[in-house]
């Protein structure tokens, strides 16, 4: 899907600490007690945040009503190739140390072409929620000044892990 905004317009317009799009997002969609943290480095690199609220479940099937949803985003930059082909040591975060650029705002270190968000949830009061992950990827790449193009990478997909015994 190609978007009117550049790569680090995105961030700043739906996934920055300063922007209010995924708490009013999970608002609009039926979520209750939302709570987003702050972005912070992410010792792979990169930064993280989670996102907590609640949301209601409209399926006949299932026994509970609402479940609490604990969602974790992870974000990094790809950095800009330059012209000799090289992306100047810059890594994951734009400064040379793979973090979110080193200033500690938490901007994601907005330093690179494409921007990319990896998503995971875990659905804590649904039937067999310690069974399964849902997880989605998307990247936002720049196509020109002040275009990009939003793709999702794979489709949301769900994956299943097998619980430990309990004692």
């Amino acid at each position: 899907m190609r978007i009117e905004l550049s790569p680090v317009g995105f961030w700043a317009r739906f996934v920055s600490d300063s922007s209010e799009f995924v708490g009013q997002f999970r608002a609009a969609t039926g979520g209750a007690e939302v709570c987003v943290d702050a972005w912070r480095p992410f010792p792979a690199g990169g930064c993280v945040r989670e996102v907590r609220f609640v949301q209601p479940i409209r399926s006949r099937m299932s026994p509970v009503r609402r479940t609490r949803v604990l969602e974790t985003e992870r974000c990094c930059w790809l950095p800009r190739a330059r012209a000799d082909g090289s992306d100047g040591g810059a890594g994951q975060g734009g400064d040379g140390d793979g973090g979110d650029g080193g200033d500690g705002d938490g901007d994601g270190g907005c330093c690179g072409a494409t921007l990319v968000l990896q998503f995971s949830q875990v659905f804590a009061d649904t039937p067999y929620g310690d069974y399964f992950t849902v997880e989605h990827k998307w990247v936002v790449t720049s196509v020109g000044t002040d275009d990009a193009m939003l793709g999702a990478q794979p489709p949301p997909c769900l994956l299943y892990t097998s619980p430990s015994p309990r004692d």
